[in-house]
């Protein structure tokens, strides 16, 4: 008699505890998708507020913003290009008394470094360059520093579109 009124307990807190775990997993999966909901809401709120931004930017401050994004550069990484190789760059000059950068992308078509020709701000670096529509390759040399690039007249710097 005692073993059946054992029995009868075990089963009835198994039964509790199988119901108590439904409930939970119900309660969880509830949770769940009310956070996936919020989260969504959260990006539609990032993406107004970007709109918004890029909306209240001053011409300048749009035209900055392919540049900001670009990927630095340096020596270590231009070492790694190949002769030939044809890269998207964009570089960020300032001219005084202008306050407003000069922002020009460009093709650049890799030829070498020359580690005979150092400067405070890296070494020369050779090539070509064309902008967008031009067909013809003119030369063109930077400056790649260990810690980024510059033009060579040292009024910018130059990054990677990516």
């Amino acid at each position: 008699m005692e073993l059946g009124i054992l029995i009868g307990v075990g089963v009835v807190l198994l039964w509790a505890l199988w119901n108590l775990e439904k409930r939970i997993s119900r309660r969880f999966e509830e949770q769940e998708r009310q956070l996936r909901a919020f989260s969504e809401v959260i990006q539609d709120i990032r993406n107004i507020v970007s709109e918004l931004k890029g909306r209240s930017l001053t011409s300048s401050e749009k035209e900055y913003r392919p540049y900001a994004s670009a990927k630095r550069i340096a020596l270590p990484e231009v070492r790694n290009w190949i002769q030939g190789q044809t890269l998207s760059l964009i570089s960020c000059s300032y001219y005084y008394p202008n306050k407003d950068a000069l922002i020009e992308t460009f093709e650049y078509k890799h030829d070498h470094v020359d580690d005979s020709k150092r400067t405070e701000w890296g070494l020369t670096v050779h090539g070509f360059n064309r902008t967008d529509g031009e067909e013809e390759w003119r030369p063109y040399t930077f400056l790649a520093g260990e810690k980024e690039c510059s033009t060579s007249s040292c009024s910018g710097t130059i990054r990677l579109i990516f």
